[in-house]
């Protein structure tokens, strides 16, 4: 039996590490992913990890202090699961739903309101940030908060965060799966180990603007100047971030940028799972036949 509402699985439209470094970010929730709690019938290989997470969230006073810790025991110890088909290690938010899903069903008060504030969003943000740390180490809280809050996200920075309208443009992009799983962790190293080469350093800079702008023109619709920046964005990751492109996904990627029909970017941290197109005349036509592509609308 389903115990509560479903929580969507999240696709960081734009942002992918130049977000780390204080650039603008857009996150949208995505239900054709999701997941929910449910009391199975019998114990399940999922309760470990539960019972591991709730030793974990215990020892985080702030979040401690917020949630029926015992409560969520003592479902854990009466077979709870958390139902989802998203996909895990795929870019996705898997974690952020569940860490959502947690948040949600066990706050003490019960009422989270609108979500639509600032400082609603700043201190929900905060919160998943530890939670989400439980799976990655460290996180940045937005992929839990985006499907808590089921609303698209303009993150501007940290500490600013705002809801918004899905835009219009959404319409000119896909999602495909590769099927093949990743760790976020070894990626971010590589990524920051990468920003310590003073020439890599220096054209973040320029990807940074470009994901800005990027970010303007998506909001406003204007598809002349998304279908040119979409283009100088995907020919950068090309460039500088082949290691987090997957070898079955390159030549199709190299192809977009060739005939300018179609642009491919990361979806995330990238290195499998999934990637985001960009191809506004759908000219990509059968070209990703071997993946399972979804509109992002």
């Amino acid at each position: 039996m389903q115990l509560d509402n479903n929580f969507s699985s999240k696709v960081l439209l734009f942002g992918e590490y130049a977000i780390i470094l204080g650039a603008k970010g857009m996150a949208i929730p995505f239900d054709k992913y999701s997941g929910y709690f449910s009391l199975a019938a019998e114990k399940n290989q999922y309760q470990n990890e539960l019972l591991e997470f709730y030793e974990y969230l215990s020892n985080l006073e702030v979040i401690a202090s917020e949630l029926d810790l015992d409560r969520f025991k003592s479902d854990i110890e009466n077979n709870l699961v958390f139902n989802s088909n998203i996909p895990k290690g795929s870019g996705v938010g898997s974690s952020g739903a569940i860490c959502a899903a947690i948040y949600q069903r066990y706050l003490k008060t019960q009422k989270l309101g609108k979500l639509s504030n600032n400082n609603d969003l700043k201190h929900l943000i905060d919160r998943m940030a530890l939670m989400e740390s439980f799976y990655h180490g460290s996180s940045s809280g937005l992929d839990p908060l985006v499907s808590l809050a089921n609303k698209t996200l303009l993150v501007e920075n940290r500490n600013k965060l705002s809801e918004i309208q899905k835009p219009e443009s959404l319409k000119n992009f896909l999602i495909f799966n590769t099927g093949i799983t990743r760790k976020t962790a070894p990626l971010v190293h590589l990524f920051l180990e990468k920003m310590r080469q003073p020439e890599f350093e220096n054209s973040m800079h320029q990807f940074i603007e470009l994901n800005n702008s990027a970010i303007q023109a998506c909001m406003s619709n204007d598809q002349d100047q998304l279908n040119s920046l979409m283009y100088q964005i995907s020919k950068w990751q090309y460039l500088n971030l082949s290691e987090m492109i997957v070898d079955s996904v390159k030549e199709v990627w190299l192809e977009g940028i060739e005939s300018k029909e179609y642009f491919i970017k990361l979806c995330g941290a990238g290195g499998g799972g999934h990637y985001i197109v960009y191809d506004a005349a759908m000219k990509l036509k059968g070209k990703l036949s071997n993946f399972n592509t979804l509109s992002l609308m």
